[in-house]
């Protein structure tokens, strides 16, 4: 009697240990509470003097943070190329302290969210960067 409640054990152990030894899933990654929120920046000028209509590089941003999610969208006055349409980035990992973001950008495909003291950077492909402040 003892030997079959043993080899009922053992069977059970076996059966069991491959599911006991595979690696845990790694939790999705969130955004941190201190970036969440609604953020907005300025309108990027030329070298110029400032002028809505004439020499406006980039338009204002408004950039909103979830725990998973930063949707864009630009407002304002556009110049040619821009328009209102909200875009909706999604979080794919944290490398340091900059979250990675997947979607459609405004200037390419690799984003990038960082804080840095009381504001958030977000830096886009090509090495081009947005100063964003809390509304």
């Amino acid at each position: 009697m003892k030997l079959k409640k043993l080899g009922l054990s053992v069977a059970t152990v076996a059966l069991l240990m491959p599911v006991a030894t595979l690696p845990a899933q790694a939790k999705s990654v969130t955004i941190a509470k201190s970036l969440r929120g609604t953020w907005i920046s300025k309108p990027v000028y030329t070298y110029q003097m400032k002028h809505t209509k004439k020499n406006m590089a980039i338009p204002k941003m408004k950039m909103v943070i979830k725990s998973k999610t930063a949707k864009w969208q630009f407002q304002g006055y556009l110049p040619k190329g821009y328009n209102h349409k909200a875009h909706t980035l999604t979080v794919s990992e944290l490398s340091g302290d900059m979250y990675v973001l997947k979607g459609t950008g405004p200037f390419g495909k690799y984003n990038y969210l960082a804080k840095v003291g009381k504001t958030v950077h977000y830096a886009y492909q090509h090495g081009g960067e947005i100063v964003l402040h809390k509304q």
